[in-house]
Order: structure tokens, then sequence, then C-alpha cells
């Protein structure tokens, strides 16, 4: 019988429970999570603070496992819905859970999307410590953990157990290999690979997930949007620390967002096989050059100066923008090898002007990078993404009479003739500019945001959604994984989707709109909320989603009438 795609593909739930003997002072951990078929107890060594997996079969259930410890001394003394990560020091063990998480929906093909509400430091003492634990180690130690403990977690971070959402819908990989630019407990869920245990921890994404269903017009079946935003890591920091790029070639507050629309397949057999998805991708963040912000002292009010480093201030900026277009050839591909996230590794080297060797490695992580094995695998990555069209749309003042951004607007000016003297002719990046303040002050918000729209129409087109079908892959039996998940579908217009599901590709987007102004913040919120409406809107017809939106009147003219509220 077809497997309803609106419904929770998981059929047991995840937990945690942190058991002690205390006559030992020994800890265990009882897993039960997607990854594995049982439930699996953890050891921790007293001594030196190692996970170990525990001898022998594991366990049917929660209870058995708690069971089994019962007799021999232990007790549950904390539970959590979900591990997220394990850090040992000399004196203390550290596990972090996820105490309290909120399902905010069901993506298509039945995969529970959680956010973390709730999360907690369990501290454990080492018996190197004695049961002073944290209060006898020392201040560096004592210093580590306060600063792990401060790092905000909840409501920031989601995540989904069973599909990989670390790439755009529908990403073939499967969940346990996400890609590392958005992978916030990467270095927390290490321990529990190295024992033999990857996948336990679930892959914690930073940014906002939100899922809504609406009822179909008529007979017409429901529909349902989920908007993704997910934060990289390789510049983490607040708004006055993290701003354009870093020694890992990434950008402050760089978030690559999709608006994923799905509802089902008109004729799918049972009704309920087949799902009708689009999506749209994009990505926003900090300009990609060096640059930052001094504060002036109290005496001049904490005024904000916009400067740009001397020395090599566009050393990064190709690296930045080839690993976008590696990142979307692949997704562009279907691609189902491992590593497809866009990441920075040895061979990709660009050729960056102005430092010091001539040769940086991208991302500016030392010289050259290590020698390719394979010359020709060095040439294919060298090429790899070369057509993908980037384009930045810059809403920084163009007003000579906001200094800071006009000069940080033209060094982004600037730092694209550099990347186009660095990447072959023809190399399709470029930069767009639309003074978002200035045109909404001069002609007000109605007629701004109308502006807006007529600048961005050829833009939006050119670029374009993803779209097609997705729909229970039973029936292939080629290549098929444990997990359901293939390797072996054949070309780009069909790819394995989590689950056991096939998506079937009708478009695929042609690059990425990246948009930014200062921060990246308010400005950016407004112009992509007003861009993203019309795609959305031909996202849905293309989908035979009825917008109802009354007669004469439009998405667009729904959203004018909506401008005073969404604001600038």
């Amino acid at each position: 019988m077809p497997r309803d795609p609106f419904l929770p593909a998981l059929d047991r739930p995840s937990s945690v429970v942190v058991a002690r003997n205390r006559a030992r002072n020994q800890w265990r951990l009882v897993l039960t999570t997607p990854a594995s078929p049982q439930t699996e107890v953890v050891v921790i060594d007293d001594a030196s603070g190692l996970l170990l997996c525990q001898p022998g079969p594991g366990f049917p259930s929660e209870l058995a496992a708690l069971s089994s410890l019962h007799a021999l001394g232990y007790e549950a003394e904390h539970r959590g819905d979900a591990l997220l990560g394990y850090v040992a020091t000399r004196c203390v063990a550290g596990v972090l859970l996820a105490t309290r998480t909120r399902e905010k929906g069901v993506l298509p093909g039945g995969h529970a999307l959680l956010t973390l509400t709730e999360s907690a430091w369990l501290l454990l003492p080492l018996s190197q410590a004695g049961p002073g634990g944290l209060e006898v180690a020392s201040p560096a130690e004592q210093e580590f953990w306060r600063l792990l403990q401060q790092v905000t977690l909840d409501g920031a971070h989601y995540f989904c157990w069973t599909a990989d959402l670390s790439r755009p819908f529908p990403s073939p990989r499967p969940a346990a290999d996400p890609a590392p630019e958005f992978v916030w407990n990467r270095w927390l869920s290490a321990p529990l690979a190295r024992a033999g245990l990857p996948g336990r921890c679930p892959v914690l994404l930073q940014g906002a997930a939100e899922v809504s269903l609406h009822a179909g017009v008529g007979a017409a079946p429901p529909f349902a949007l989920a908007l993704v935003s997910r934060r990289s890591r390789r510049h983490p920091g607040t708004r006055y620390l993290a701003r354009g790029l870093n020694e890992a070639a990434g950008p402050g507050n760089e978030i690559e967002c999709e608006l994923v629309a799905w509802t089902l397949a008109r004729g799918a057999a049972g009704g309920r096989a087949g799902v009708r998805w689009a999506c749209c991708v994009w990505r926003r963040g900090t300009v990609p050059i060096w640059w930052g912000v001094s504060l002036a002292s109290l005496q001049k009010g904490l005024a904000a100066e916009v400067y740009v480093r001397e020395r090599d201030p566009y050393r990064g900026s190709a690296a930045y923008f080839r690993g976008v277009q590696r990142a979307w050839a692949r997704y562009e591909a279907g691609q189902t090898a491992a590593g497809a996230g866009g990441s920075v590794r040895a061979g990709q080297a660009v050729a960056e002007e102005g430092s010091a060797s001539g040769m940086q490695a991208a991302g500016g992580q030392g010289g050259g990078g290590a020698t390719p094995a394979n010359p020709a695998a060095s040439e294919d990555a060298a090429e790899e993404g070369l057509h993908v069209p980037v384009t930045c749309v810059n809403l920084l003042h163009c007003n000579p009479a906001k200094a800071s951004e006009l000069m940080l607007s033209s060094h982004f000016q600037e730092s694209m003739r550099h990347v186009r003297r660095i990447l072959p002719p023809g190399a399709p990046i470029r930069v767009v500019n639309f003074d978002w303040h200035g045109n909404i002050g001069r002609l007000g918000e109605e007629k701004g945001v109308e502006g807006f729209w007529s600048f961005m129409e050829p833009f939006v087109k050119q670029t374009g959604f993803s779209h097609g079908t997705l729909h229970d892959g039973g029936a292939v039996g080629e290549g098929r994984e444990r997990d359901g998940i293939t390797t072996s579908l054949g070309p780009a217009r069909r790819t394995p989707w989590a689950g056991g599901w096939v998506a079937e590709w009708e478009a695929r987007q042609a690059g990425v709109l990246r948009y930014n102004c200062a921060d990246s913040l308010d400005r950016t919120n407004a112009a992509t909320c007003f861009a993203t409406l019309p795609v959305l809107q031909d996202a849905l017809r293309t989908l035979g989603v009825d917008l109802c939106v009354g007669p004469g009147r439009d998405a667009g003219g729904a959203a004018r009438s909506g401008v005073e509220e969404g604001g600038a």
C-alpha cells in the first residue's frame, strides 16, 4: 500500500538517558536513535573520559537496557530527547543533551523537522578529579567549560534525524553525511564517531525552520510550505565581530535559505503515493571582502565607521564564489558523492592576486594546499561549477552623503573585477545595485517595493526555481542501500531522497541569487521577502495550487497591500 508522504517516517522516538553508579562513580549513556535498530549502552571511561561501546549485542528497548544497568547498580539520573555532543577534559566529561524539542512540521516524504527549545550541559566528574569535579580543575579548564556553556543553542538550532537538510531540497545524501559548512555540532559529535557510533548525534543546523499546512481550494488537495535557513559556520561570531571575510573565505552572517512548496500529485496510485514539489534557494551574507566596523567613543555617540583592510582586501573573495559555484554544481548534477557541500579541499586552490606567495589555498588557509594525487581529478575540481551564475544583489547606500556604505559598495565592485581577473573569461559572477533605503525614502514604501520588483524581475526569471515529483521508490531496486539512499539511480533528472523516495526533476534552478546590505539584517530581510513572493506565486502555479487571493488581485497585489506591515 502506498505510504503517506505527509506522515512522519520515524517509527521509534529518539532518547538518551544518563545513568550513574554512585558507589563507583561510573557513568553510562543509554542511546535510542534512528541510526541503530537497537538501544545501545555507551561506557564513559572514568579515568580518561573516552567513550566505549559496551560489549555484546544491544537491547530491544530503552526499558530493557535500563533494567540491565539497574542490576549492576546504575540509576537513571538525567534524560533528554537526543544527545547533541560530548567533550572530555582532564577532570570532567561534558554531555550535551537536548532536553526539549518541538516538531515544526513534516517535510515531503515524511521527515520530521525538530527545533531545539531547551538544552543542558551535564558536567560529570572523572576519577582524576574525585568528587570535586570541576571545582578542582585548573583555571584554564574551568574557563573552557564556562565559555562552552555560554554558547547560545536554545531556539537557534534545528535538526532532522532522517533526511539531509544541510543541502538544498531534495538532497541525495543520507542524514549522516551532511555538508560540513553548516554542521554546528560536528566537533561535539566526533567522540561518538571515534567510538564507532556515527549518526548517534543528530546534525545540528543553526537557523530558522518553519512548516505550514494549507487547505486546498474546493476539491483541490492540501499544500504545504517550508522555509528553512542554515547559517554557515565558517565565520561564526556576533554582528560586530563577524563581518566580511576571514581566513576560511567565509563571510560573516552567511546564510543559505530555501523555500519549499509541495502538494499531492494528481492521479497518483491510491491518491497518496506521490508529491509535486518546488524549491527556491538563495543566499545572504555580508560583503565578501575583508572589512569591519570600528565604534567611536561615547563622546561621538557610539558612531560606527566602516573600514576596509588596506592589505589584500580581496584575498579569499574568488575562493568564496568558487565554493558557492561548486556546491551549486553538485546540486544541479544531483551528485550522490560524499563530500558534496562546497567545502574547500586540497587541490582546489585559487590564484589570489596580492597574496604573499602569489598562490593562496582557497579560503586563505595556507600556501598552495597539498598536491593532489590525481592531476585529472584536480583539473576537474578546478573547472567544477564555472558555469554556475552567481548574482549578488547589493542593497547598500549609493549616496555620497553615506560615505561609509558608498566606500564599502565601491570596494565590492572592485572585488568583483578582481574575481573576474582570476577566473576564466566570461565567468557568470556579477553584482547589481539597488539602494534600498535611498529608493524607499525617495519613492515611498509602495512605489519603492514596486521599483524593486521591476529591478529584480530579469534576475529572478533567469534564475527560476527547481520543481518535480517525489514518489515512493520501492519499485526501484538497483543500487539500493539499507537505509534507502541509492547511489546509482542514473541521470541527474532522477535522484534519491531519504527514506527510499525518488525525486523526478522537471526543472532546475539556474544559479544563485545572493543578497547583502551592511550586516545582512533588516534591508536583506525585506528585500528577500519581496523578491521571493513572485517566485512563490509561479511555483504554486506550477504545482497547480490556486492562491485564491481574490478577483483582480495577484500575489504581487496582495503583497503590495501589506508593504506597510512588512516595512523596510
